[in-house]
């Protein structure tokens, strides 16, 4: 053959929107049955644990074998990192963290704005507000990125140097 290359490059095709809002929509329904189950088992300490589910759900998932969640499996694909590699645990652990962290402040703020709307406290309603709002946008754009970035990120996988692509196996 003349040295030539005869590598066999594999053609990298990324998850878009829709196939990943399916996935969460599967890995959702998956999650509440889990949670409502648990929360019969353990209700008087499951309170304290919730927050845990969705994180070692992702995190435990993504960096497996099986390189992504329940829904993600059905729907054939799978998170990988910027090589086309499975993830290591810690990595799926830190975009698990990232996933969670806009919900965490979003829920902070609500309560913020709530405690300063019993207050009376119009200063404290309003400042909570503004940071809704930012928190809000900075989540709706760190998603609807994926339509913009060549290779269909979201803002987790830009910090987390990970993509989501369609399965070959």
């Amino acid at each position: 053959m003349s040295g030539e290359s005869t590598e066999i490059k594999k053609q990298i095709i990324y998850a878009g929107f829709w196939l990943r809002v399916i996935a969460s929509i599967i890995d959702g329904l998956i999650l509440a049955v889990a949670d409502f189950i648990l929360d019969e088992l353990f209700s008087s300490v499951w309170f304290w644990f919730k927050w845990a589910l969705p994180l070692a759900y992702t995190a435990g998932l993504n960096g497996s074998v099986y390189q992504g969640t329940v829904g993600k499996i059905i729907l054939g694909i799978k998170v990988t990192d910027l090589f086309g590699n499975r993830i290591s645990f810690k990595r799926a652990f830190a975009r698990g963290c990232f996933m969670q962290v806009f919900s965490v402040l979003l829920l902070l703020c609500v309560i913020y704005w709530w405690a300063g709307a019993l207050a009376n406290n119009s200063l404290n309603t309003s400042i909570a507000m503004g940071l809704i709002i930012i928190i809000l946008l900075v989540s709706v754009i760190g998603v609807v990125m994926v339509a913009f970035t060549a290779r269909k990120q979201v803002l987790h996988d830009i910090v987390c140097k990970t993509l989501v692509v369609k399965s070959s196996d």
